[in-house]
């Protein structure tokens, strides 16, 4: 299989999309949210071609906060989970792209870039969005959590921290720091209200 030499395209190419794609998503003026997020990670992923070798790709999550509505968009394999009042859970509006590897030539089915693999249908570039009241608390993680914590122990922790969303979170914190080895990084970002 034929790879990237190093880890620097791919990082260089998630910070591309961390920063490109929320610019495009603001700027378009769309009927929908969905049709906005799906339109700007149309054009960011054609940027992205543009900018990066094949076999480079980024997947990303990102949150648009207002008074009125906190909007999640998600790509790819990032963990994406709202408080429901007594636990954590996945909203149905985010899909699940996660493959097993090496079996497969991705770890997910949705992405940008990875231009070689742009004719097979099996793989898409799909924004999904999913629309919160301003006052719902989310919180997002990277691959990388699947190493050090499942959905159930997080909700555990959660329970044990009674529902103390700081002490939860330094709780988490703590875990991944000093749990087991993760294969790849990992990125937490929580929002609650007080």
């Amino acid at each position: 299989v034929e790879r990237v030499p190093s880890d620097h395209p791919g990082k260089e190419a998630a910070s591309f999309v961390a920063s490109r794609y929320p610019e495009v998503f603001l700027a378009l003026k769309e009927q929908t949210l969905a049709h906005a997020a799906q339109d700007a990670a149309e054009q960011v992923d054609r940027e992205f071609l543009h900018r990066y070798p094949a076999h480079v790709a980024s997947v990303g999550a990102f949150a648009f906060c207002s008074r009125k509505q906190t909007v999640l968009v998600s790509i790819g394999t990032i963990h994406v989970w709202i408080w429901n009042g007594t636990k954590w859970h996945k909203p149905e509006e985010i899909g699940d792209y996660f493959l097993p590897q090496p079996e497969y030539e991705s770890g997910s089915r949705t992405f940008w870039g990875r231009g070689e693999l742009k004719d097979n249908p099996f793989y898409s570039l799909r924004a999904d969005t999913a629309v919160l009241s301003p006052q719902t608390p989310f919180f997002i993680a990277t691959d990388g959590m699947d190493d050090v914590l499942a959905l159930s122990e997080i909700n555990e922790m959660q329970e044990e921290t009674r529902s103390s969303f700081p002490g939860f979170f330094k709780a988490l914190v703590e875990k991944v720091l000093t749990g087991k080895k993760q294969r790849d990084d990992i990125t937490l970002l929580m929002c609650w209200k007080r």
